[in-house]
């Protein structure tokens, strides 16, 4: 798992308590099973054509340094004939807070897709599609002494309509770009 999957991100957004949307899109022939093992610095939401199937304080807090957790999720419920999407939301915090140090914005992930009894894998990478106008306003203040929380508002016009289901054109946002997370290869642990 993770064996061809690269830390990515957006390459023009900084800061602390950012947002990025991530989409990708592939092929899955009917009665496909898949597994879907994620991370990223700080929280992500995770959507599979179109519905939510994990994510807002997700993954557990990691020390960045040493180790990063992953969680994995069956997506075989979701998939359909034909194109399918996945569609990430990062949070990056930035900065150090309680339970978590100071990290690099970043996304990886690995997908595992069966169908007739053979298992293929496509993973994170400079083909994921990125955009940095999210619902989200960006560079809010973190909340509290701790920097545990950021301050977050949303607005629903701002989401582009139809961005996490698979038809949409995603030519006009931008390539990802391999993190600076990539260089220091960090060991994933599965969270329990």
């Amino acid at each position: 798992m993770f064996e061809t999957s690269k830390w990515i991100w957006h390459k023009n957004l900084t800061g602390e308590n950012i947002t990025c949307n991530f989409r990708t899109c592939f092929q899955a022939q009917a009665g496909t099973e898949g597994r879907l093992a994620v991370s990223a610095q700080h929280f992500f939401r995770v959507f599979v054509n179109g519905v939510e199937v994990g994510g807002l304080s997700s993954p557990a807090p990691s020390v960045f340094t040493k180790r990063m957790r992953y969680l994995e999720y069956d997506i075989s419920p979701f998939l359909q004939k034909g194109e399918n999407v996945l569609a990430f939301t990062v949070l990056y915090l930035g900065g150090e807070g309680q339970n978590r140090t100071r990290g690099i914005p970043c996304l990886i992930f690995d997908c595992a897709l069966t169908s007739n009894g053979h298992t293929s894998h496509f993973g994170s990478d400079e083909s994921c599609r990125c955009r940095a106008q999210t619902g989200y306003a960006q560079n809010l203040p973190l909340r509290e002494p701790r920097r545990l929380t950021g301050s977050t508002r949303f607005d629903p016009s701002l989401e582009e309509k139809g961005w996490k289901l698979p038809g949409f054109s995603d030519s006009h946002w931008e390539k990802a770009v391999i993190s600076p997370a990539n260089l220091l290869q960090l060991p994933l642990m599965r969270q329990e």
